[in-house]
């Protein structure tokens, strides 16, 4: 590997294009590393973006309770020209009544009245404090933050920025300048994907031609820049000063040349209920809120789990019984018709057995197979003829860095 002396900034932003995925360069990427990092532990979020995207859903699925997400009128456009849809809250930069017309070519275009909002005036005098503020809306990006004005000089976010990546380099460019002169006006520095600094329009341009990012973060002048961007790499490392300008991190920190902390993205239960799509299982039985799954009658039995990302996890399978002892020793564990390794422990429920797999996001599907393999099958009792396997309770997913 290269050394800190010989290491400049597009050599830096080269290792690291190649060491990371185009995932990464974009405002998700972002804000995974802020959750890992425990930067949005509390405060309120708020967002700005498609209602599709794949920030919204996850502040929809992990932070419910104390996320605001409000649609881009970039999007509302796009949508508007493609069937009729209803006309939600939006936000800018001062509260109004507009006129809006559907241009969608199936109908005759109808002028609505919509009611613009602002940050300040919906959240100015709100309780508690706005830990980030993330803003994805292509050309209108600048009028919301002009709209968060006194937000950003009182609570002083975090603030997450998406650009947009229409091709044209030159609006990507221009939207950026508008964000970072803002933004600058309130004390805030820009770094973006690559953890680099972009305070300058020679650096702007780097990240947008070389670096081909669509995501960038503001921090506050006040916070431990240094301390915040070694939380957001998952190090704990003293940075070098070799790069040129302000830049916040350097070489050695690149993605695979040192560990990096096993960041937590997902953890979520799935439990075996009649939802989950299985072969080689019996119905599911309860007791209160318990529940569980015999496997039977064959030696093998499969389940269609679902994945919501690509990317490294953590398996952990409750087995709540077993109809003779010696089918945890015999048991056998397949992911997409892989064997993997698995460590099994008892506890005060049964069993728990854990694998690691990864889920390559060239071959992401949204689900995986899981295959259990072990010695036979038994009858629980002569009464009931069936033959039985394992009892399973849950299936845990937990999603590390790669």
């Amino acid at each position: 590997m290269w050394g800190h002396d010989a290491m400049d900034r597009l050599t830096y932003r080269l290792v690291t294009a190649l060491t990371t995925t185009p995932a990464d360069h974009g405002t998700l990427g972002l804000f995974q590393r802020l959750a890992d990092a425990g930067e949005l532990a509390d405060g309120r979020i708020l967002s700005v973006d498609a209602p599709a995207s794949a920030i919204t859903r996850l502040l929809e699925s992990t932070f419910a309770n104390r996320s605001f997400t409000f649609p881009s009128r970039s999007w509302t456009g796009i949508a508007q020209r493609t069937g009729e849809v209803g006309l939600p809250l939006f936000l800018a930069d001062r509260e109004r009544e507009v006129e809006v017309t559907a241009t969608n070519g199936l109908v005759q275009p109808r002028p609505r009245a919509q009611r613009l909002r602002t940050v300040d005036g919906l959240f100015g005098r709100m309780p508690g404090r706005c830990s980030l503020l993330h803003v994805n809306d292509g050309r209108f990006s600048v009028a919301i933050l002009l709209g968060a004005e006194n937000l950003l000089a009182t609570q002083r976010p975090l603030v997450l920025i998406g650009i947009s990546s229409t091709p044209v380099v030159q609006d990507r460019l221009d939207q950026l300048n508008a964000v970072a002169s803002l933004l600058a006006q309130h004390d805030y520095v820009l770094i973006d994907s690559m953890l680099l600094s972009v305070n300058t329009p020679e650096f702007r341009q780097e990240a947008v031609l070389v670096g081909a990012q669509t995501g960038f973060l503001a921090i506050p002048v006040e916070r431990d820049r240094d301390a915040l961007v070694r939380n957001l790499l998952g190090h704990q490392l003293d940075l070098p000063s070799t790069l040129s300008g302000d830049d916040l991190v350097a070489a050695a920190l690149v993605r695979g040349t040192v560990p990096r902390r096993a960041a937590v993205m997902l953890n979520e239960l799935i439990a075996f209920d009649d939802d989950l799509v299985c072969d080689g299982f019996y119905s599911t039985e309860r007791d209160g809120d318990l529940l569980w799954r015999w496997s039977g009658p064959f030696t093998e039995a499969l389940a269609c789990i679902p994945l919501r990302y690509a990317g490294t996890f953590g398996l952990e399978l409750g087995v709540r019984a077993a109809v003779q002892p010696q089918l945890i020793e015999s048991l056998r564990i397949y992911v997409d018709g892989e064997r993997l390794p698995a460590e099994t422990c008892a506890d005060g429920n049964g069993w728990l057995v854990h694998v690691r797999f990864k889920a390559p996001l060239d071959r992401f599907r949204g689900w995986f197979e899981l295959r259990l393999a072990y010695g036979g099958t038994a009858q629980l009792s002569h009464e009931d003829s069936r033959r039985f396997g394992l009892c399973i309770s849950h299936c845990r997913l937990q999603r590390i860095d790669a």
